[in-house]
């Protein structure tokens, strides 16, 4: 189970005492994405880490979880523990309605800056009971209706003086309410100044957790900021905090006033430095560099929030981590090691992630294979199970069993592809043993070895072609290859279309947890790369003109289309997964009231979305929105470089029956052959 980063959110409620201040937090902004956590199993937990600011002294802690606990002939109680030492123990009762759970956590718990708390279910089968299978148990507590009330001994919310403290902040949700103004010193109307905002804004999601909902690029701050100071008295310090990133190279931040000689002093190479101000509790981030090439490389540090910011006011070595790939191709065998360094099943689910890349359409009865080599206690057959879920949703299981000649189980499980989609897909691996019926709190315990591994069934790529309903899965394109193969056109002095711009790579940020780093954005309507995305609703998208040589043949477009119907329909009928897609009425792709359109290059494989709306509201229900449709498209033109291996799948995908009419066409060959061969020796 992902552990829940129950972090200081102040969203809720911010109530400011004389001698101290507290804030009221509901755990699902904590959390961040999940709006209920599912405790499944015997035993399990989750941990809740808190991170303080060094000079943040704690008074109290009141925590109130909201639970649903309705297993019948149990016994279950909530355990609340601090570096394996508990706190409290709660009894909990079987009934079919929310238990709110009130505890209140002793000061000496804050004594460490990074203080862990753990949350463990506990259920017991009272003497004499009948077996129960283990993995039927289930407690949810509901991060809606869950929060915590923190209390500090200081008169004011802290303010931090180092990255390493705003980077803190950041992912704390301190500057959630803040409005965050992006200040490009310099050339603010070239497009380099628009694409460095753009990695901006996706290292303040990526380094947060969460969109920030108040993004201004190249505003009027300085009226901005005498505003609010004038109606200060009718606003809370929380929404008169602002942060201002400011970028420039150090020529045009001495030239424009915006720092000092002896803070420029400082910027040698490629540099961040931060500078509070205590008086509204805002922040200034300064991103710079000597040239553009520093700056663009202090730029790319920040985005990338693998790369923690250092415990100091500023900074100019930025050694940048290798980030971990989730990216996999079909048919190749991946050590479960690529995924996770968690081996350990004890009590605590395995969580890892796959990436399936856009446009990507598969066979709804194809199987992924994984194959796990588990240690763990001896069972009575039956007596335990191992669930993978897919997405939060049930997608295998196994019962557990033992041997007399082995130590280690293997256990091979079928998984639907499905169940996959394109975007990050969050597996997770539960083992259950058999239920106790002691007070122990001793959990099942589970070891994996280093052979385990996963094989994913193979997939087609596809081009969406004009007439397709364009959903959030579509957007996932601009992540391929890190943006490598993608544009973005935009008129960086249109405001819509900026809140549009931000809105969209926030998105695509979380969507898939890393920056692209290597994507165009432009401001004219040339197209130079594969994909692309036009805010400006042009009509007519202006394609580069190929030679003859690199033209798609007209009738290798119709196969592939041909091909792609076939896939499409035939996986559309069989199954409702998010890559299986319902029907739509043709008039509903050409409908005026369509977020966006695609539009295509017929002499290639390029195409792009244009956009018909800049309604954020309705922008936002868009990509939270699970919809599925059924695609308009062709098979790439990579099926034919590959060979006829890939032309043949897509055949047998949408006729199942021609496997067995090829089987029997080469059964009747090779017996003729062999016929004939006979009657030649005769």
């Amino acid at each position: 189970m992902r552990l829940l980063q129950l972090i200081l959110l102040p969203i809720a409620m911010l109530i400011w005492h004389s001698s101290a201040w507290a804030l009221t937090v509901p755990l699902n902004f904590a959390s961040g994405i999940d709006a209920q956590t599912v405790l499944r199993g015997e035993s399990q937990s989750v941990d809740i880490p808190f991170e303080l600011l060094k000079n943040e002294a704690i008074e109290n802690l009141e925590l109130t979880l909201a639970v649903y606990n309705n297993n019948p002939i149990l016994s279950s109680q909530l355990w609340l523990f601090q570096a394996g030492l508990p706190l409290a123990q709660v009894e909990l009762e079987q009934v079919d309605r929310y238990q709110y759970i009130n505890m209140v956590v002793p000061k000496s718990v804050f004594s460490e800056p990074n203080a862990v708390l753990t949350v463990q279910i506990k259920h017991t089968v009272p003497s004499g009971a009948e077996w129960l299978d283990s993995s039927q148990l289930v407690t949810t507590i509901s991060n809606t209706d869950s929060f915590y009330r923190l209390t500090s001994e200081q008169s004011t919310m802290p303010l931090g003086n180092t990255l390493a403290n705003f980077e803190k902040m950041l992912r704390n949700g301190y500057f959630h309410r803040h409005t965050v103004h992006l200040q490009s010193v310099g050339d603010n109307t070239a497009p380099t100044s628009l694409s460095h905002a753009a990695m901006l804004v996706q290292g303040l999601t990526l380094r947060a957790g969460f969109e920030l909902s108040s993004l201004h690029y190249n505003s009027a701050l300085t009226e901005h900021v005498a505003s609010m100071k004038q109606n200060d008295e009718n606003k809370t310090k929380a929404q008169l905090s602002t942060l201002t990133l400011w970028f420039g190279t150090k020529a045009a931040l001495i030239e424009n006033n915006r720092l000092s000689q002896a803070a420029a002093a400082a910027i040698t190479g490629p540099y961040i430095g931060l500078h509070p101000d205590s008086e509204f509790e805002s922040y200034q981030l300064v991103i710079s560099g000597n040239n553009e090439t520093q700056l663009a490389q202090a730029i790319h540090f920040f985005s990338s929030h693998h790369s923690s910011l250092p415990n100091q006011t500023y900074t100019t070595s930025m050694p940048m981590k290798t980030i971990a790939t989730r990216y996999v191709e079909p048919t190749i065998s991946y050590p479960m090691a690529y995924f996770t360094s968690q081996q350990n099943l004890t009590g605590v689910p395995l969580n890892f992630q796959v990436h399936i890349p856009a446009n990507t359409v598969m066979d709804s009865s194809a199987i992924a294979k994984m194959n796990l080599l588990l240690t763990h206690p001896k069972v009575q057959p039956g007596d335990g199970n191992l669930v993978i879920r897919v997405g939060g949703e049930y997608a295998s299981s196994v019962r557990l069993r033992s041997s007399i000649w082995r130590e280690q189980q293997h256990y091979r499980l079928n998984i639907s592809m499905a169940h996959f989609r394109p975007g990050l897909n969050d597996i997770t691996i539960e083992v259950f043993g058999p239920a106790q019926n002691d007070e122990s709190l001793n959990a099942f315990p589970v070891l994996m070895a280093e052979q385990s591994n996963l094989v994913l069934a193979p997939w087609l790529n596809y081009v969406p072609t004009e007439g397709h309903n364009v959903t959030a899965h579509d957007f996932l394109a601009l992540s391929d290859q890190f943006g490598a193969n993608a544009q973005i056109i935009v008129d960086s002095s249109a405001a819509d279309q900026q809140q549009l711009l931000w809105h969209i790579l926030a998105n695509v940020a979380l969507q898939t947890e890393q920056p692209l780093t290597q994507l165009l954005i432009s401001d004219n309507r040339q197209i130079e790369r594969p994909f692309s995305l036009d805010l400006t609703a042009h009509k007519t998208p202006l394609f580069p003109t190929h030679d003859e040589s690199v033209k798609s043949q007209t009738h290798l477009i119709a196969i592939r289309q041909a091909l792609f119907d076939i896939i499409s329909t035939t996986n559309g009928a069989q199954s409702s997964s998010p890559l299986s897609y319902s029907s739509h009425s043709p008039l509903e792709h050409h409908s005026r009231d369509a977020i966006a359109s695609v539009y295509q290059d017929n002499d290639n494989d390029w195409y792009g979305i244009r956009v018909q709306s800049y309604d954020l509201q309705r922008w936002q229900h868009f990509f939270n929105a699970a919809e599925k449709n059924t695609p308009n498209g062709m098979l790439t033109e990579d099926i034919f470089a590959a060979g006829f291996d890939q032309i043949f799948t897509a055949l047998f995908w949408g006729y199942p029956a021609l496997l067995t009419v090829m089987v029997c066409l080469i059964a009747w060959l090779l017996s003729w052959i062999i016929a004939r061969a006979v009657e030649n020796k005769r």
